[in-house]
């Protein structure tokens, strides 16, 4: 009888892949979610990519936040 091993990471190595893929879903979300209210406030008001652009980049600096707090050196926190 032959085994194969199907999963060859260990159980730390898929946690550590698993934050990777849920840091990189925060930062995509919090953008996605920024550029979205701009585009709706820009079709209710009518001030084409005004809303859009700053909203976009609030959503990008949340992301970014978001980021840098799950990459923080010993999870330290600030006073």
């Amino acid at each position: 009888m032959v085994r194969v091993r199907v999963n060859s990471m260990s159980e730390k190595q898929q946690r550590g892949a698993w934050s990777c893929i849920s840091i990189g879903t925060q930062m995509v979300a919090a953008t996605f979610v920024g550029a979205a209210i701009g585009w709706w406030l820009d079709a209710k008001t009518g001030w084409s990519p005004i809303f859009l652009i700053g909203f976009f980049l609030l959503g990008s600096a949340a992301g970014f936040i978001s980021v840098y707090r799950a990459f923080r050196i010993d999870g330290e926190k600030r006073p």
